[in-house]
């Protein structure tokens, strides 16, 4: 890891000098967001460990992605790139652009340990609309193309987010060494839809008070007492922990306006 800390400074610099995406919700993209000499041995580790890979059974009913999980690994590259993300003040970075105070929790944040992992998916498979779990305190998806693509194929397979009416915003490129950061919420609507074989890498930042909760089994239906139950953990979170774009909002309002209407968070049209 002789180079670790010409990684750290190149990463800890994108990320200081990226800007807020407003529409639909609070985002960031960034193009890349590794050093280049860390990147292309992670991209041949993302080719390399195709080979390897599990059921990734969460993302809709309907299909199974393949999945190769980073931690716990004994590849120096995937250390590497876990030590880079758990670096506190690469964490503190991040967080600074969604939270109004860190300085109380940031403490008790951690990369998920279960759902840090590269995420291979075929073309034309559809991922349900969802918000993500309230214990996902910055979700990030890095993308890994392996060919040129179109400027169609670069806007489709990106992470789409939705806004208010639930129409996709394109605002995540699928393009090499790039990320999309948001901190999920009340209407952090997002998915994709691929249309070419999708090669990603997901990393979720969680509360570690939090997360035990959250993970509790939940019944596979349309549940109105579940829907009620899932928005009120998100609002006495988000009471708790204030995101900068809630700074002038009420949150029980909000949470009214929610079209989150099914198990876990999700959004069935």
């Amino acid at each position: 890891m002789d180079n670790y800390n010409i990684y750290k400074q190149y990463t800890l610099d994108k990320i200081n000098s990226s800007l807020i995406i407003e529409h639909p919700f609070y985002h960031v993209f960034i193009q890349d967001i590794l050093h280049n000499d860390l990147y292309v041995l992670l991209k041949d580790k993302n080719e390399y460990y195709k080979q390897f890979t599990s059921s990734r059974l969460q993302d809709n009913k309907s299909f199974v992605n393949n999945k190769y999980s980073i931690i716990g690994s004994n590849d120096v590259i995937l250390q590497i790139f876990n030590k880079l993300f758990s670096d506190k003040e690469i964490i503190r970075s991040i967080f600074n652009k969604f939270f109004i105070n860190t300085i109380d929790f940031l403490n008790k944040i951690s990369v998920y340990d279960h759902e840090c992992e590269f995420v291979y998916t075929d073309a034309n498979k559809f991922q349900s609309i969802h918000v993500d779990i309230p214990s996902k305190f910055v979700s990030m998806v890095f993308y890994f193309p392996d060919s040129v693509l179109s400027d169609e194929e670069q806007l489709k397979n990106g992470t789409v987010l939705y806004d208010d009416d639930i129409k996709p915003v394109y605002s995540a490129r699928y393009l090499p060494n790039s990320v999309c950061i948001f901190a999920p919420h009340l209407y952090s609507y997002h998915g994709f839809h691929t249309t070419i074989e999708r090669n990603s890498l997901v990393l979720f930042y969680v509360h570690e008070d939090l997360i035990k909760d959250n993970l509790k089994a939940a019944p596979k239906t349309k549940c109105s007492r579940e829907i009620i139950d899932f928005k009120k953990s998100v609002v006495d979170k988000l009471k708790n922990y204030r995101l900068i774009e809630y700074r002038n909002k009420n949150l029980d309002e909000e949470s009214k306006k929610s079209k989150i209407n099914y198990n876990k968070g999700r959004i069935v049209l």
